[in-house]
């Protein structure tokens, strides 16, 4: 579920890109170096700018926009299906 309030999503003690890396690492039974590989990877096939660098920020330097994309980028790497809701 991609949230509107994505902030909320993100635990503001960790980077977006531990977060995203646990996330893989738990679900699809990757190594961190893996999963960081397939979410910068995911990040760049999305148009993300400079994924390296927005995998090293905290929520609160992203905006809402981008957190939403981030979440976005998180269930297409764990293959999860998506619909639109309006």
């Amino acid at each position: 579920m991609i949230l509107q309030d994505a902030m909320s999503a993100f635990d503001p003690l960790y980077t977006v890109g531990y977060q995203m890396i646990e996330t893989l690492v738990e679900n699809k039974n990757l190594f961190k170096k893996e999963a960081k590989k397939v979410s910068i990877k995911t990040l760049e096939k999305m148009n993300i700018n400079a994924p390296q660098e927005v995998v090293k920020k905290y929520p609160h330097q992203l905006s809402g926009g981008m957190l939403q994309r981030c979440m976005i980028v998180l269930s297409l790497s764990i293959g999860v299906g998506y619909h639109y809701c309006r």
